[in-house]
């Protein structure tokens, strides 16, 4: 499977910053409730003044481990923040986007893991589980590979920010190892 996940991606004060400014959000009504299913809710944040400089630096992060210096920002989600709150989930889904379909272009998403309530919240690619835990990453060419979550239970919300981009075919993540010293502790 084309998954790739670090560990403490972000560090425990950026992780409290993203997790405060999503409820920030959420609160000021900013999120837009998700037409994918319910309790979920959304924000685009590239290109906005939502992006913050912490959520900006991430991005920067991502650009640096990924190699995605000159690539488009994905056209369709870009970066985004996502929140489930408990009875939501993702449906199983390959992200279906007409700029993807002519095979010249892959839909890369890397998300970092900022809360979540239990395992419930860990994302299903393909046929596995992939266990990530809150200030990790993952990474996915979602595009092509089914995803999704099951329900969320209790009452701590599942917060993911998500940075997409638009890769060439031919770009490969297991080209990418072994991975740049990025991680935080």
């Amino acid at each position: 499977m084309d998954v790739k996940t670090l560990k403490n991606f972000v560090s425990r004060q950026e992780r409290d910053h993203l997790e405060a400014k999503a409820y920030e959000y959420r609160d000021a009504g900013i999120l837009e409730a998700n037409p994918r299913g319910e309790s979920r809710w959304f924000k685009k944040i590239n290109g906005t003044d939502l992006c913050d400089e912490i959520m900006q630096k991430v991005g920067d992060r991502v650009i640096e481990a990924f190699e995605l210096k000159g690539y488009q920002i994905d056209p369709y989600l870009g970066w985004i923040v996502s929140f489930i709150e408990p009875g939501g989930f993702i449906n199983r889904h390959r992200d279906y986007y007409e700029f993807y379909q002519d095979k010249k272009h892959r839909h890369l998403r890397c998300n970092v893991m900022v809360s979540k309530n239990s395992e419930m919240a860990n994302p299903n690619i393909g046929n596995m589980t992939v266990p990530i835990e809150e200030r990790g990453l993952w990474a996915f060419f979602a595009s092509e590979q089914q995803h999704g979550t099951r329900t969320m239970a209790n009452d701590k919300l599942r917060i993911v920010f998500q940075y997409g981009f638009a890769v060439p075919a031919a770009y490969r993540l297991e080209t990418l190892l072994p991975w740049p010293r990025l991680a935080l502790r």
